[in-house]
């Protein structure tokens, strides 16, 4: 059981900074999405 905890302890300890970059990702494309709108409708 120990070594399933460490496992998974260690798979969340990888896939938390992932998230956290691929959230900043996208929230930098939905700006450069809406910069473009703007850009390109005015």
């Amino acid at each position: 059981m120990s070594t399933v905890s460490f496992i998974s302890k260690g798979v969340n300890n990888i896939n938390t900074p992932i998230n956290s970059y691929l959230t900043k990702i996208r929230s930098i494309f939905v700006k450069y999405d809406a910069l473009q709108r703007i850009l390109f409708h005015a």
